[in-house]
């Protein structure tokens, strides 16, 4: 019986022999390198739906808040359309014509006015042309003038009283 032992013992350690050890042949880790992108999806699934479920309540209230300004700036359009719509523009074009014609007016009286200023100097040009004319002629008879008074008599001192 102790053959058969051994016999059996030796025929464990040949198949051990050709076998290929439990630890080399780890199957799970060969397949999860190549398991697909599902699969991976499938252990981060909590966290990225806490994330998608965040951004979906982002988006949602970023939508709310537009739609609200949205609202307030369309009430606003149309109070704003309702004043431009109520302001008389028909007065205010009347008074703009006034004040067009006042202007043209204003304008006319302008160019009358520069029209006599430029007069007024033209014959304060002439004025001053003739007395300057007239100053020459003066200052050519004063040496004439000069020596008649030279040929007139000195008026004589008055002489004076005998004294007693």
């Amino acid at each position: 019986m102790i053959k058969l032992d051994e016999e059996e013992k030796q025929v464990k350690n040949d198949d051990e022999l050709f076998r290929i050890p439990e630890d080399h042949l780890n199957i799970q880790d060969t397949f999860e390198e190549k398991r697909g992108l599902l699969s991976k999806l499938k252990d981060l699934s909590p966290p990225l739906y806490i994330a998608t479920g965040l951004l979906v309540i982002v988006v949602g209230i970023i939508a709310v808040l537009s739609w609200i300004n949205m609202s307030a700036l369309s009430a606003e359009i149309t109070d704003l359309r309702a004043k431009m719509n109520s302001i008389d523009t028909a007065g205010l074009k009347s008074q703009l014509a006034t004040i067009e014609s006042r202007l043209d007016n204003m304008k006319k009286e302008d160019e009358k006015f520069r029209a006599d200023v430029s007069q007024l100097n033209n014959e304060v040009r002439t004025v001053k042309a003739k007395i300057e004319k007239a100053e020459a002629v003066i200052q050519k008879q004063q040496p004439v003038a000069r020596k008649k008074p030279a040929d007139k008599p000195q008026p004589q001192k008055p002489k004076p009283i005998p004294g007693r």
